[in-house]
């Protein structure tokens, strides 16, 4: 998958804060439980720790459909029609379908393509660490995918146990 950098997007005329639209995909869209090339609003950034300079790789895709009405715009782009700016996606998830619950997995695989270098890895050894989270409505329909990357000898996941404790939804803590 080949996603415009932060770069391209200015170069575009696309503001840093506008979504990026993406077809859903393979197991992405089994995960979802929705059909291949339903349309998805993609979130990613890399996160960088200030001290130990340790790299994560954070992605999410949100039915698109679930935040507005998907039309296209005057070039044919993909659009929404409701503006829901991104950083009121939950709320928004939590008002129409909730209340939210979600469902934490996590693994290990080596790197793939160029994820080792995004990640400051060590190029041979060094496991991925991959957090999978998906956001499931009140009635347990998936509403969006999330997927942490993180090098394994710099990052550990943990059982966040005093919220599954007090009757909550599975959840992990990513420590350095």
């Amino acid at each position: 998958m080949t996603v415009a950098s932060d770069a391209e997007r200015n170069a575009a005329g696309l503001p840093a804060t506008a979504p990026i639209f993406m077809s859903i995909e393979g197991s992405r869209a089994d995960i979802l439980g929705v059909r291949r090339g339903r349309m998805s609003i993609y979130r990613y950034a890399h996160w960088q720790h200030t001290k130990t300079h340790a790299r994560i790789h954070l992605s999410s895709y949100v039915i698109a459909d679930h935040i507005g009405t998907v039309t296209a715009d005057d070039n044919g782009r993909p659009d929404l029609d409701d503006e829901i700016p991104c950083e009121e996606y939950y709320a928004h998830l939590e008002r129409t379908h909730g209340p939210l619950r979600w469902i934490t997995t996590v693994h290990a695989q080596m790197p793939y393509g160029d994820t080792w270098e995004d990640l400051n890895m060590e190029p041979i050894g060094t496991p991925l660490l991959i957090v999978r989270r998906v956001m499931l409505s009140n009635d347990r329909r998936p509403l969006e995918y999330t997927e942490i990357e993180a090098p394994a000898d710099r990052f550990e996941a943990l059982p966040a146990t005093e919220i599954e404790q007090a009757g909550g939804d599975s959840q992990i803590i990513l420590r350095v």
